[in-house]
């Protein structure tokens, strides 16, 4: 209310405003007070509105990062089928138009292990060097295990697909996801250097000690471990801390049984250091934003 209703509405109450001019502003002023009056409430009804709906999308915790209510908690269902990214996922702008993504219930598969093998047909090395995990191989997309490549993924992140999803399964079919509000990977000249935070899920936040690290394969050596080469030691690329915790690009068994403890396909402590997982898949995807 302005400087001017107030002076009015003092001198009406007090008395000192008996003219008949006055008491026409009064009257004014009495249905400006009602009109706000009626503002309050279906502003109120708006507030309530608003709240429902925040409620029904599950606010995240403090630590969800720079995009709040993007990440569902609800266990992820996969439909069981391949299917290969249309133009609703925004890519004709990018730099990689041409390139073969699949797209899982809104999702971008960067990564994928355990696939069923065709009979006599070798499963898919990921023991590889620095460029082929930039370039990305196991590329035919036809039910394969695959990485797509660093440099696509940087280039995804780089176009928004700052959200990230792990899947997991293990040998007695018990399953498992995390997601990551936040998800960067940097460019060539920074080693494809990762960024996350913001976890939800039910396999345990062992991602975070990998942020700000950078990638590593057996000839390129950029982990924080002194004494060995992690890439080597593992494996299998990734964005090593020093070489524990968490690595989804090592050697694939048959069972959850590895040679030595560390030797196979890790989330730990969901599955120990000497359990080898079954399945594991990471998807990116945009964030859903609130308007």
């Amino acid at each position: 209310m302005t400087f001017t209703l107030h002076l009015i509405l003092f001198l009406v109450l007090s008395g000192s405003c008996k003219v008949s001019p006055c008491n026409e502003t009064s009257q004014l002023v009495e249905q400006i007070l009602t009109v706000q009056r009626e503002q309050v409430v279906v502003l109120e009804e708006i507030r309530n509105t608003i709240a429902k709906l925040f409620t029904s999308i599950r606010p995240g915790s403090k630590d969800d990062g720079p995009y709040k209510y993007n990440v569902s908690e609800i266990p992820y269902q996969k439909t069981g089928e391949t299917k290969f990214c249309g133009d609703d996922f925004d890519l004709a702008s990018s730099t990689f138009p041409t390139k073969p993504l699949i797209c899982d219930q809104g999702w971008i598969t960067i990564q994928r292990r355990g696939t069923p093998t065709e009979g006599g047909k070798g499963r898919t090395d990921f023991e590889r060097n620095f460029t082929d995990y930039t370039n990305g191989f196991g590329l035919h997309l036809n039910g394969e295990d695959f990485w797509i490549g660093l440099q696509t993924i940087h280039e995804l992140t780089k176009a928004g697909y700052t959200q990230l999803r792990v899947d997991f399964e293990d040998w007695v079919g018990m399953k498992a996801y995390t997601t990551y509000s936040e998800f960067n990977v940097g460019g060539a000249q920074d080693k494809y250097n990762l960024t996350v935070g913001g976890y939800k899920g039910t396999a345990a936040n062992f991602l975070h000690r990998n942020s700000g690290k950078k990638f590593t394969t057996f000839d390129s050596d950029n982990d924080e471990f002194d004494n060995n080469n992690c890439g080597s030691q593992r494996h299998g690329g990734w964005w090593y801390w020093n070489c524990n915790e968490s690595h989804l690009n090592s050697r694939y068994h048959n069972s959850s049984r590895e040679e030595k403890p560390y030797k196979g396909i890790i989330w730990y402590p969901w599955r120990a250091y000497d359990h080898s997982l079954k399945k594991v898949e990471m998807k990116i995807r945009k964030p859903h934003r609130i308007i």
